[in-house]
């Protein structure tokens, strides 16, 4: 049985950034964590949300980020907004 979290539902308002949008907002936090979802069928994106202030910051990529020890990391199964 895997521990993986199905999925993880962003609650209030979600700010839609770009990649280098979302690596701002990272780099202004101190340990953050951040949601991993792989999504689509035919073409694997990967998206990502963050909570941060009581804000939700999400993003998709075609290319996953490479995070340091500072972020953890949660692997989930789909992110809901």
């Amino acid at each position: 049985m895997s521990n993986k979290i199905r999925s993880v539902k962003a609650q209030g308002n979600v700010e839609k950034l770009d990649r280098q949008g979302f690596i701002d907002a990272l780099a202004k936090t101190y340990k953050p964590t951040v949601y991993a979802a792989k999504k689509g069928l035919f073409k694997k994106k990967n998206s990502y949300l963050m909570v941060w202030q009581e804000k939700n910051y999400y993003t998709v990529t075609n290319k996953p980020y490479e995070f340091t020890d500072f972020v953890e990391v949660v692997e989930v199964g789909k992110i809901i907004l």
